[in-house]
């Protein structure tokens, strides 16, 4: 049921590709686009159309082109700007609040409102100038007529300058969101900082994420692979009971195990050398025990040649309970049967 739940997401990143969103530029360029392209578009438009007639004809004709070449660049632009961000409530959940935590989904919203709001004042102006041109016998109001519509265009662009700026920021932020497979089952890999998650990670999938030795190194959630059917997240964080107190990565990850995973490893370093005690250790253990109560936990043991067989021994017997693993190799062939 779970799969089912989300396979929409893999269709949103099929269509979407965050990864590849064009740029937001600042208002002023999409202004500047315009003016010349809409320019350019008309004296083509005037060789080809061997319009002839009364001076004030031909004014009315280049003029009125020119409204409506600049208002058609600049609405397919906005439009192309709002239809590159995904309809928020349409995504699964785990998106959603990873969107409303990391830009505010509010904020978003509102700029996009922003967006389609000028776009419709763009058309509406457009409208009104080019009627007024038409309906004008003055020819020497006729140019003037279309700077009062790019005047008037400008100060409704700046008006809006702000969402550009955000919808950019947005932009970057998406970007680097991970690009997780739903439509197959998931693990999630748990534990502190530098006890052997990134590690366990590459040796149990295809992934190669970057290993240092010592706490806090790594910067997102780190994905891997084994075979097509299971995807494995390592997922960095103490997870503190309150969630606004998490910084960014421990929401992400915190979400990741919430809403995406059915089973959770959690990573034991048992020799220390971490930096965290093996109380601190449990602690963090028993914590995932109760906010994730409806997920199985299997138990991983890292840096076994640090350990004696006596430590180990005593720990099997504490958590006699669960499926508890030292060889990264058996426990992929654990879980590769699982699923």
């Amino acid at each position: 049921n779970q799969i089912a739940l989300y396979n929409p997401l893999f269709t949103f990143y099929h269509k979407m590709n965050l990864q590849n969103l064009s740029k937001i530029e600042k208002y002023q360029f999409y202004l500047d686009k315009a003016v010349p392209q809409s320019g350019k578009l008309v004296s083509i438009a005037k060789s080809t159309n061997k319009f002839k007639g009364l001076q004030i004809d031909r004014s009315k004709f280049a003029e009125t082109k020119k409204i409506y070449m600049m208002c058609k660049i600049m609405t397919s632009d906005l439009q192309h700007i709002e239809s590159s961000f995904p309809t928020i409530d349409n995504l699964p959940i785990f998106y959603q609040e990873l969107i409303d935590t990391v830009v505010g989904t509010v904020k978003l919203k509102k700029s996009l409102s922003g967006l389609s709001w000028l776009r419709n004042k763009v058309n509406e102006l457009s409208r009104v100038h080019i009627k007024e041109i038409t309906r004008t016998e003055d020819i020497t109001k006729i140019n003037a007529i279309r700077k009062k519509f790019l005047g008037r265009i400008s100060s409704m662009f700046k008006k809006v300058s702000k969402d550009f700026m955000f919808l950019e920021q947005t932009r970057l932020k998406l970007k680097s969101f991970p690009n997780i497979k739903t439509s197959i089952n998931t693990i999630c890999i748990a534990g502190y900082p530098n006890v052997g998650k990134s590690t366990l990670l590459s040796l149990i999938t295809t992934a190669r994420p970057e290993i240092n030795f010592y706490p806090f190194t790594t910067k997102s959630i780190m994905l891997g692979y084994i075979g097509n059917k299971l995807q494995l997240i390592d997922t960095p964080g103490t997870f503190r009971d309150d969630f606004n107190k998490m910084n960014y990565i421990e929401r992400q990850a915190f979400l990741a195990l919430k809403y995406l995973c059915e089973k959770i490893i959690y990573v034991f370093d048992l020799s220390e050398t971490c930096g965290y005690t093996v109380e601190d250790q449990e602690s963090l253990f028993e914590t995932l025990n109760r906010k994730f109560s409806d997920k199985e936990i299997i138990i991983f043991l890292s840096k076994k040649d640090l350990l004696n067989e006596d430590i180990i021994n005593k720990f099997q017997r504490k958590y006699k309970d669960y499926s508890l693993f030292y060889d990264a190799d058996i426990l992929k062939r654990f879980i590769k049967k699982m699923h």
